[in-house]
């Protein structure tokens, strides 16, 4: 539910080893997205390239790109960790709705 907290919300400084990065936001849209169109890795770096799936009455299905990410095992490594909380933790609000 969108009501509901999130794990990490949009933070203006992120700690990374033993420094804090300024986070600095360019206003990029935020799309959604509900396909994977790329999953693969190579030489540590993984590439992961997500879609929007568009429906059109009278066309045909058609996925649009919506962002192409690339990074390297460190970050894939924290990413997991993220969404498996993530996912945990929605998975009891669920089981207790």
């Amino acid at each position: 539910m969108a009501e509901q907290a999130t794990l990490r919300d949009s933070l203006e400084k992120v700690a990374s080893f033993n420094n804090f990065w300024s986070v600095r936001d360019d206003g990029t849209p935020v799309k959604f997205v509900d396909m994977i169109t790329e999953c693969r890795h190579h030489n540590n770096i993984v590439y992961l390239s997500l879609g929007s799936a568009i429906m059109d009455v009278n066309g045909s299905p058609t996925v649009e790109v919506a962002s192409r990410l690339r990074f390297d095992i460190g970050t894939a490594r924290n990413i997991h960790t993220m969404l498996g909380t993530m996912i945990a933790e929605m998975l009891r609000a669920d089981a207790k709705a």
